[in-house]
């Protein structure tokens, strides 16, 4: 079979994999252990990437922590990703500096990298079995919310958004324990709401109850996880508002007259 010459150009490029993994299993691989990180059974390659190592800590049935060494061999550098950090470093390509760069790499996880993520495990989050109830009943649920919060009928899109930040501030400043099932409550509005727009559907899983996930052909929305998000403030911008940019097209953002 004739290699392709996209193919045969990333061969010459590549790196020496297999020597490279063992560097890193030899200098990182003790303190990944000690930390509860196993080596990945499957390692992703990009066009311009290969990644020569993917640590990661399985914490529950969807919950996940990782953290990768890529190589681009396009513009020559190595990038370590985890929880909050992504550091590139330049590489000429010779094992000296190979070891130096993951040495660092190492040292970046000892002193803030397993600490976040540490600090991650603390955060609120739903199970698997909390995510397949949302996606199995958001009608009804959200059917029993507008009722619950006398939400007209005709109510337009933007104002429902408006409501749910509005609604999910309010619950801010509570347990988790405490407002979880609200907040799924609010997740099943802020599903039919999404559904409403031109061009979305719910993510269908076959006979299986995963995630309930809205998407479009310009992206997709974990409604429950978005929620969340914004509860507890994970990020600083508004992720209510930034997962509507996501799913709509920008005339259709652009013409919605945003409060939020």
């Amino acid at each position: 079979m004739i290699m392709k010459f996209k193919d045969k150009i990333k061969e010459m490029m590549a790196p020496d994999v297999k020597q490279y993994k063992k560097i890193i299993k030899e200098i990182m691989g003790l303190e990944a252990k000690k930390n509860g990180f196993k080596i990945a059974k499957k390692t992703s390659t990009g066009y311009s990437k290969t990644m020569l190592a993917e640590y990661e800590r399985r914490i529950d049935e969807i919950f996940v922590q990782r953290f990768s060494i890529d190589y681009d061999f396009v513009v020559k550098k190595l990038e370590l990703k985890t929880v909050g950090i992504t550091e590139t470093r330049s590489f000429d390509g010779s094992e000296e500096e190979f070891r130096r760069t993951i040495s660092e790499f190492a040292d970046i996880m000892h002193k803030e990298g397993y600490k976040n993520c540490d600090k991650a495990l603390k955060e609120p989050r739903y199970s698997m079995a909390e995510h397949g109830y949302l996606l199995k009943n958001y009608k009804q649920l959200s059917e029993k919310y507008c009722k619950e919060n006398n939400i007209d009928s005709d109510m337009v899109f933007v104002e429902k958004i408006n409501h749910i930040n509005d609604k999910v501030a309010s619950l801010r400043g509570k347990e988790f324990e405490e407002v979880k099932e609200e907040l799924i409550m609010v997740a099943a509005f802020f599903t039919t709401t999404l559904l409403q727009c031109d061009g979305t559907n719910i993510k269908v899983y076959g006979d299986l109850d995963y995630f309930a996930i809205v998407q479009s052909s310009f992206s997709s929305v974990n409604t429950l996880n978005i929620i969340l998000s914004a509860w507890y403030k994970k990020y600083k911008y508004n992720v209510i508002k930034s997962s509507c940019m996501a799913l709509l097209s920008a005339e259709q953002f652009e013409a919605i007259d945003w409060k939020i």
